[in-house]
């Protein structure tokens, strides 16, 4: 994977090798659930590795999206497929711009970054936008065990001090229980089928999960 970002730095090159490392869970489910078709947005897309690896499957259309231009920057000089784009946007600016409902989202560890009330729009607006057999998957962190998120909340804090994700952190980091991630998820009209923990032997309280759009009737 890391072959096809020849311009970039070896710096970011072990960046991408070690997201895509980590996200090997997360991997597994796609692999599992994400329909192989249609278009798939891998919301707050960094370098672009997961859009990479999303854009495997010949018939999916892999659209990676972040707000960090530098970043963005980096994932576009990479040797691309014809099937992956990114987009310098907004993820619910990115949600929209689909010319057809999407198939599959990633949310890795992006809505963490979001108030409640904008992790709720924003996973409406991807269920307004997204196909009645949309598999949406998320890798985000919980608010348990306690030691966890308390390392969490430092390092994120860290990192927002340096800005090492190339962008201004505007509104407070989320961390939700899992029963309220749950409830969330309900209440923008996602089902969260499946849910674990992950890593358990560092020092994150990361979960991955499988959504798909809510039919019950009101």
């Amino acid at each position: 994977m890391c072959r096809r970002y020849p311009r970039a730095s070896v710096w970011t090159r072990t960046l991408i090798w070690a997201r895509l490392t980590a996200l090997r869970p997360l991997l597994r489910l796609a692999e599992e659930f994400l329909p192989a078709d249609g278009n798939a947005l891998d919301a707050g897309c960094g370098h672009g590795g997961l859009t990479h690896w999303l854009a495997r499957c010949p018939d999916r259309t892999a659209v990676g999206a972040d707000l960090s231009k530098k970043r963005i920057e980096t994932a576009a000089a990479s040797r691309t497929p014809p099937n992956a784009r990114f987009q310098h946007a907004d993820i619910r600016d990115a949600l929209r711009s689909a010319d057809a409902p999407w198939s599959g989202y990633i949310f890795a560890d992006a809505l963490l970054y979001f108030s409640p009330d904008s992790q709720i729009d924003i996973l409406k607006t991807a269920r307004c936008h997204a196909r009645p057999d949309a598999v949406l998957l998320v890798k985000d962190s919980a608010a348990s065990p306690r030691w966890k998120l308390r390392f969490a909340q430092a390092e994120e804090r860290l990192k927002s001090a340096v800005q090492y994700y190339g962008i201004r952190q505007t509104e407070p980091m989320t961390y939700r229980a899992m029963e309220e991630w749950r409830g969330a998820f309900l209440e923008a009209g996602w089902r969260l089928e499946r849910a674990r923990a992950v890593h358990r032997w560092l020092p994150y309280p990361g979960w991955v999960g499988v959504c798909r759009p809510d039919t019950t009737e009101p």
